[in-house]
């Protein structure tokens, strides 16, 4: 007869490795810190969107002297940035939630110039490409006259993406343009992190998407309307599609990758023309710095990978002969239009060490600025902090030795360096913009250098590698920022005369809003820069700029026009002047009355004499058909063209 025995568990031993019985209960608890997680990472956006949107409210109640929406600001961007910066460089995270996280970082930095104008253009180039997408998809052609930025005209790969979805789809202008720019925000993010993730790992990708979001044009200016906001994204997948060349093994992957370097830098040369200079210099300097490293490889009895540095130059050398094509056959404006700045930076540059008598070319940065003293201190500290770091990097490690023949990292690093190569820039009036273009391009590469430091602390469990890596990224956030674009722009506020930004009034919308109904014969106007936004919204507007003549004379001489200048409006249908009384109260603060560079060296904008704009009221050339407390305009007699020429 048979004993049965009571069953019992099974002891870990016998169960065998990495079995264990299901329990409910251990299911719940790994699901509910998820579902947290989660939470915090979809709520946390918003109240950041939220405090963002207060801070513009109090800085409309807000005088100078009074920086309370500056830090109601930052608290709104740490608590809607800061969990996603966590889950985006922490280790244990799935490559696509990673790319999720990127994603929804990429449109959180979107919001902060989405709130400041939501409902329409606000900033000079932005009007200007708004003006430019109606008139293509009113005209139903590309390369379209612009007054307000005459370059745009040659590079219409922006408005012929937009003008096609707002054929498509039915929906404004304004509504396309901002659908385009946040796609395109995310899209650029995104490739910043693929192209990390040909050199590093996922978490060291992720950090490097983090650092690069910080750059100084990253959030007010890359979201503009604008083709930059393009350029830069196509620029990022160039770049990425070329280590993806670099790295293939096969030829026929080779040629794939090759041919998307090719088509899709192609769309860069059509869309802006920095951006697909940059990308050209950053291609050969590529090529340059791998073939020096495959030099150092030969003598030291490596490999040099010639046949990779090969696959890579012929797509880097197809991209620049593409755009030095692309200038001289169909934009050959765009060669004195990006030389004059570079000109105009060794002279300024030259005037600097040998200071001339009339004192021009330095400039003090934030001088007259109205940000918090702790943003300056952290703008200023910012690069001093990259440029130790990136000297640390290349001495301690000898990155260029030991990087060599890890992809693009080598390239990667000497991009930083060229970063830190243009802060001196900033310290001339000409290429202080020219040096904040470039970042949007450069800081990939000083991702790339503190993402590999940062992980190199993480790799030795040095304690304070997390916090350190947390206050640098604070610093860059805060300091670019604040380097990146000044307080008008940033914050809305009371009416500031010559500030892109701030210097519409209703008196001045009412003005051309009159205009546009009298429905002139045609449709050209004499019109300082800050009502000219207005009056080029209007279909078929022409604005006289200097290439037209001195038409700075009308505004700040009291010498009557002369012949030629009158003849020459005549001829091209100019027919209004519009005069803003405020000339005689303040002084623009962006420096020009019309356009950039209008000034001969060494003077200065100041208020116009109150006779040099009354005089217009009994000219025989002027007859005053509208006034209001701020802006008059004149209709101009061609009659008096014809007395004048003879």
């Amino acid at each position: 007869m048979g004993v049965t025995t009571p069953m019992r568990p099974a002891t870990r031993s016998e169960r065998g490795p990495g079995r264990r019985p299901l329990r409910g209960h251990g299911v719940i608890r790994e699901t509910i810190p998820n579902l947290r997680r989660l939470a915090l990472l979809a709520l946390s956006p918003s109240l950041g969107v939220a405090l963002i949107a207060l801070s513009y409210h109090q800085s409309l109640r807000s005088t100078s002297a009074q920086s309370g929406y500056f830090l109601t600001f930052w608290a709104g961007i740490i608590s809607g940035a800061g969990p996603l910066v966590h889950r985006l460089c922490s280790r244990k995270v799935l490559e696509g939630e990673r790319q999720l996280v990127v994603a929804g970082l990429a449109l959180f930095t979107f919001a902060p110039k989405y709130l400041r104008n939501a409902s329409g253009p606000l900033f000079y180039d932005e009007r200007a490409h708004w003006v430019q997408l109606n008139q293509v998809v009113s005209g139903h052609h590309l390369y379209v006259a612009n007054d307000a930025v005459p370059i745009v005209q040659y590079y219409p790969g922006l408005h012929a993406l937009s003008g096609v979805i707002v054929q498509a789809t039915g929906l404004s202008s304004w509504t396309v343009a901002e659908i385009v720019v946040a796609v395109v925000h995310v899209l650029g993010a995104l490739a910043a992190y693929m192209l990390a993730r040909t050199m590093l790992p996922p978490q060291g990708a992720g950090i490097v998407a983090a650092i690069y979001m910080t750059n100084a044009e990253w959030i007010y200016f890359d979201t503009q309307f604008a083709y930059e906001s393009l350029g830069v994204t196509l620029v990022m997948w160039v770049l990425y599609f070329a280590a993806r060349t670099f790295r293939a093994r096969t030829s026929r992957d080779r040629t794939l990758w090759a041919a998307m370097v090719i088509f899709v830098g192609g769309l860069s040369t059509v869309t802006h023309h920095l951006s697909t200079a940059f990308l050209s210099g950053i291609l050969i300097l590529s090529v340059v710095v791998l073939t020096t490293a495959a030099v150092v490889r030969v003598v030291r009895g490596g490999d040099p990978h010639w046949e990779r540095i090969i696959w890579l130059a012929l797509p880097a050398l197809a991209v620049s002969t593409g755009l030095i094509a692309y200038v001289r056959l169909i934009a050959p404006e765009t060669s004195e239009y990006l030389g004059s700045p570079v000109g105009d930076v060794v002279a300024q540059f030259k005037s600097m060490i040998m200071p001339s008598s009339d004192g021009q070319g330095g400039r003090r940065p934030f001088a007259g600025s109205q940000i918090p003293s702790y943003e300056r201190y952290a703008a200023m500290a910012a690069p001093i902090v990259v440029a130790l770091l990136l000297v640390w990097q290349f001495v301690a490690t000898r990155a260029f030795t030991r990087l060599s023949g890890r992809g693009l990292t080598v390239v990667m690093h000497w991009v930083a360096v060229v970063y830190v190569l243009s802060i001196p820039l900033v310290l001339t009036i000409a290429g202080s913009e020219l040096a904040r273009r470039s970042w949007a391009f450069t800081y990939v590469g000083v991702g790339v250098v503190l993402a590999r430091l940062v992980l190199a602390g993480l790799h030795r469990r040095a304690a304070l590698v997390g916090p350190a890596a947390a206050s640098v990224l604070c610093l860059l956030t805060i300091g670019n920022l604040a380097a990146g674009q000044n307080v008008p722009y940033r914050f809305p506020g009371p009416y500031i005369f010559g500030s892109d930004a701030r210097s519409v009034t209703a008196n001045m919308v009412d003005a051309a809003s009159w205009w546009g109904r009298i429905d002139p014969d045609d449709s050209s106007v004499v019109v300082d820069r800050y009502n000219g936004v207005l009056y080029q919204a209007i279909p078929g507007t022409r604005l006289a700029t200097p290439s037209d003549g001195p038409v700075l004379d009308f505004y700040v001489t009291q010498n009557p026009p002369t012949a030629p200048l009158v003849r020459s409006l005549a001829d091209q249908g100019f027919r209004y002047l519009v005069i803003d009384k405020n000339l005689q109260r303040w002084s623009p603060m962006l420096g020009s009355y019309i356009a950039p560079g209008e000034l001969p060296p060494g003077q200065t904008v100041h208020p116009v004499a109150a006779k040099v704009l009354e005089r217009w009221v009994n000219s025989p050339y002027t007859t005053r058909v509208y006034d209001s407390d701020q802006i008059t305009i004149y209709r101009l007699d061609p009659a008096y063209a014809r007395a004048s020429w003879r």
